[in-house]
């Protein structure tokens, strides 16, 4: 068996970047010889439902159905009750990419966590972040930067994409649908690429 990465979605940007990976990327990734298992980590919510990852764990329990704000401790509990789901799926990969936006509120707890997991495999742990665009507040700008600071303790590499260049990339003459769509490619592909490195 050759080389299996395990392309994890985490949260709602990361499940809309592994959307686009699945279709644009996955089958370039296979064909330089490299195994991908496609999974997306996030509350239940339609995006998760209608993901086409081949692995999808629902972070939830019967304490927090229906809620919409959950206390740190709260969703660290939530957290744990999934780990052996998570280590289960990521068991057998040789490589982890993660996906996530930093600054939200699943992708920057959620996301050190599955890395986290993956490092306690012993595989290599690369991700795809994105950070806030400065319009988005101070309070999610610190959110995140504590998330990145977490996700770098058990990453070997991460692409980190800041706001601004998030910005930068938008084109002004295009719909909202249309830039986030070349963004979100722009982000799948550096995730091929970390793939076709390792």
């Amino acid at each position: 068996m050759g080389k299996v990465t395990a392309v994890v979605g985490v949260g709602g940007m990361g499940t809309t970047v592994l959307e686009v990976f699945t279709q644009k990327f996955a089958k370039e990734v296979a064909a330089s010889g490299t195994s991908v298992r496609t999974m997306v980590v996030n509350r239940p919510q339609d995006s998760l439902d209608q993901a086409q990852a081949q692995e999808k764990i629902a972070l939830t329990c019967p304490d927090i159905e229906g809620v919409s704000e959950v206390d740190d401790d709260q969703w660290q509990e939530v957290l744990n009750l999934h780990a052996g789901q998570i280590r289960k799926a990521l068991d057998g990969t040789s490589a982890v990419v993660v996906l996530a936006g930093m600054g939200g509120f699943t992708g920057s707890s959620a996301a050190p966590f599955v890395a986290e997991i993956g490092k306690e495999l012993g595989v290599k742990v690369s991700a795809v972040v994105t950070m806030p665009i400065p319009f988005e507040g101070e309070k999610r700008a610190q959110k995140a930067a504590a998330a990145q600071a977490e996700l770098a303790k058990f990453v070997d590499q991460v692409v980190t994409v800041s706001g601004e260049e998030l910005l930068a990339k938008a084109d002004m003459d295009a719909s909202l649908d249309q830039a986030y769509g070349k963004i979100d490619e722009e982000l799948a592909a550096k995730a091929a690429e970390l793939i076709e490195a390792a």
